[in-house]
């Protein structure tokens, strides 16, 4: 009984212990980076619309992207230099990429836009899309399109 004894009260002593702090490590903000780079892929999709289609474009720190129309590769190809930086310059102008956000919008038939990047994701729909947000898309759409 004793051995029982002493093993709970050095379990009940050793969980009362605190632990020492631990110095979160920082993630890069798309607004801290160069704005010709990527820290992680960024995934594009455009889903609904009144064909309620859906299109995704994966977009890696290469340049090289796959898309996807209904969940089957449809396309995939490496883009320029230029447009890369164009892109990652465009990302970190929106400065919407430090939190999650939602623009949802009323209506039918509308396109949603969903972006993950860096660990956050952005939804939008037609008729919501924030103004910051409008160059990245001029430069996805058409990536998009390709697939």
């Amino acid at each position: 009984m004793r051995p029982l004894f002493l093993f709970l009260s050095l379990l009940l002593l050793l969980a009362c212990t605190p632990l020492p702090p631990v110095t979160p490590t920082p993630q890069p903000t798309p607004a801290s980076l160069p704005v010709d780079a990527l820290v992680t892929p960024l995934r594009f999709t455009r889903s609904g619309g009144i064909a309620g289609t859906q299109m995704q474009l994966d977009l890696a720190m290469d340049g090289s992207y796959t898309v996807q129309t209904m969940g089957v590769e449809s396309g995939s190809g490496q883009i320029s230099d230029d447009d890369f930086g164009q892109i990652a310059a465009a990302l970190a102008a929106s400065n919407l990429f430090d939190a999650d956000h939602d623009f949802p919008a009323v209506g039918a038939d509308l396109f949603t836009y969903t972006l993950a990047y860096n660990g956050y994701t952005l939804t939008a729909q037609d008729g919501a899309l924030p103004d910051a947000l409008l160059p990245l898309l001029a430069r996805l759409l058409p990536l998009l399109d390709r697939g």
